[in-house]
């Protein structure tokens, strides 16, 4: 199982602590490491319909997370793109006579994360409108 192709723990408790919960193909799950009287974290997949508790989170996939997303927000579209650094951008965009306009922008090593942040920023953009 790739861990790249999921959500970070960090980025996977900012969705939770957001109040958005996803039905997740794989979680993260806090274990007793014995001999050393500490806890990793590890990414599994998920048996069944078990619910997560405690310091124990939803792993979403990019999948996931992508169709959570509103495709346009405003006259601004869904945009995903790989940049130079090996890392990801994620946001909505525009393009006219000026040229391409970002609406909102995150950046990330994992492209999971940029579409968590972008999710979490889209829910609260939808709250407010309301």
């Amino acid at each position: 199982m790739n861990p790249n192709n999921y959500a970070s723990v960090k980025a996977s408790k900012r969705l939770v602590e957001a109040g958005i919960v996803l039905e997740t193909e794989a979680g993260w799950y806090k274990i007793y490491r014995p001999g050393c009287h500490s806890f990793d974290m590890v990414l599994s997949l998920r048996s069944g319909n078990e619910k997560f508790y405690g310091d124990n989170f939803p792993a979403p996939s990019m999948a996931e997370v992508w169709r959570e997303l509103p495709e346009t927000i405003d006259e601004y579209d869904l945009t995903c793109e790989k940049i130079f650094n090996g890392g990801m951008q994620a946001g909505y965009t525009t393009c006219d006579v000026s040229g391409l306009r970002w609406k909102v922008l995150f950046n990330a090593a994992n492209p999971t994360d940029a579409l968590i942040d972008l999710l979490i920023w889209a829910r609260k953009e939808a709250s407010h409108e309301s």
